[in-house]
């Protein structure tokens, strides 16, 4: 067996997090196409498979157990950053040519069906992810709407479970290792 699967689930997914998720070139990528709902799919796939959880687990808990966004808000995120940069370029040519796409290409543009779709996503105007705030308060504001409490503290739960289950944390006798990990699987499934 390799180092990799004797870490901690935990730390396996702090690695993953810190080298595998650069996502270069996903600025360009068609936010609409079934190529990026497959390849979030497969992501929650091998996050599920980091964190030891049943493929059953719900979809919602693996950011919440990571604490970071869904793959697909993140890759938005930083579309939205690239054409903010592109925006506000020093070059008046890259600064022309985004802003037509984005404010009259819009369709007939693969940056401006994107963002419109962000718009979508994010129940906010272009203008709003462009030009006003942040973009990560809207992605996280948006995010956390989708999160109800119960989510949040079933996620919570089962981050604890987790670790007594990889022996990062302790309980009084009572619990066996096989029963931490039904216990987990409870968690994913209900």
């Amino acid at each position: 067996m390799c180092f990799f699967g004797k870490l901690p689930s935990a730390v396996k997914a702090r690695l993953f997090q810190s080298y595998c998720t650069s996502f270069y070139g996903c600025v360009l990528w068609d936010l609409s196409c079934s190529a990026v709902d497959s390849f979030c799919t497969a992501w929650r796939k091998g996050i599920r498979r980091i964190w030891n959880l049943p493929y059953q687990a719900h979809s919602y808990l693996l950011p919440l157990l990571g604490g970071c966004l869904p793959v697909y808000d993140e890759i938005c995120l930083r579309f939205v950053n690239f054409v903010r940069s592109c925006i506000t370029h020093r070059s008046t040519l890259v600064k022309s040519i985004a802003r037509y796409s984005i404010f009259y290409g819009r369709f007939s543009s693969p940056a401006g069906c994107n963002m419109l779709c962000c718009a979508q996503r994010y129940s906010c105007a272009v203008e709003d992810l462009l030009f006003t705030r942040s973009v990560r308060s809207i992605v996280d504001s948006c995010v956390c709407e989708r999160s109800s409490d119960e989510q949040v503290q079933a996620a919570s739960l089962l981050q604890e479970c987790v670790m007594v289950r990889d022996g990062l944390a302790r309980l009084p006798g009572v619990f066996t290792a096989g029963d931490m990990s039904d216990i987990v699987r409870y968690l994913c499934l209900c």
